[in-house]
């Protein structure tokens, strides 16, 4: 899959400004009929065009009505291009593994973000050794529970197979319920308040495209744009991911 149009191309444009039709043009549509923004291969070029769109980037996604926004932001700290971004999130969720190390490294990053109680939950990948509860209770944060440590089911993941009997997969599903079924409607215009992740929308069909490339994202005109709830940020301002190791 070409990386362009994607972040790169959504930075150029940005510069002129960005509202939600302008980060739609740089979107691709996936074969799954999930919409990407897709970041360049190198971190060096992600963290110059992030730098480039700064905070607007977030108000941008915002405002997409009817669509639901899940960003990756890899591994925050204070020096992350992507800080603005997950700060503008409406709900945060923080990856990480159940170890002494990861709670720790976790722990620096929440109290460094400054989120408001009721912004942001804690998941944990595999349950040893230490459980879930007790990770959320050391981060003072609520647990939306634990994604399976399953290492063959990610690698046929990767591979786009898909098992029926995938532990990651199961597990998946059932984050994604429960995250669904704690967090609140989004009301245009409201406030940073946790957002509603399940969408009503449909995606579009997709458009022509050249072979071997996945087909540029193309706005409806009744702007009833969907994503998939199972992907990352995590995020964009109504969900944002922290990834930690």
């Amino acid at each position: 899959m070409a990386v362009e149009p994607g972040l790169t191309t959504l930075a150029a444009a940005g510069r002129r400004g960005l509202v939600p039709d302008v980060v739609l043009g740089h979107c691709q549509q996936l074969r799954d009929g999930a919409v990407a923004l897709l970041a360049p291969v190198t971190p060096e070029r992600t963290a110059s065009a992030l730098s480039v769109l700064g905070a607007q980037l977030g108000h941008a996604l915002d405002a997409m009505a009817g669509v639901d926004v899940l960003a990756d932001c890899g591994r925050i700290d204070v020096r992350s291009p992507a800080l603005d971004l997950t700060r503008s999130a409406r709900y945060v969720v923080f990856v990480l593994t159940p170890t002494l190390e990861g709670v720790a490294h976790c722990q620096g990053r929440v109290q460094a973000l400054g989120l408001a109680p009721g912004r942001a939950a804690v998941l944990t990948v595999g349950t040893r050794p230490y459980p879930p509860p007790e990770v959320g209770a050391a981060l003072n944060l609520p647990v939306l529970g634990s994604v399976a440590n399953d290492r063959h089911g990610a690698d046929e993941l990767a591979a786009g197979r898909v098992g029926r009997r995938s532990e990651l997969l199961r597990s998946a599903q059932a984050v994604a319920e429960r995250l669904a079924g704690r967090l609140a409607p989004v009301v245009p215009g409201d406030g940073p308040t946790p957002a509603d992740f399940s969408s009503t929308a449909t995606s579009p069909p997709p458009a022509a495209a050249a072979a071997g490339r996945a087909p540029r994202w193309s706005p409806p005109p009744t702007s009833t744009a969907g994503t998939s709830t199972g992907g990352s940020s995590t995020a964009g301002p109504r969900r944002g991911q922290t990834r930690w190791p």
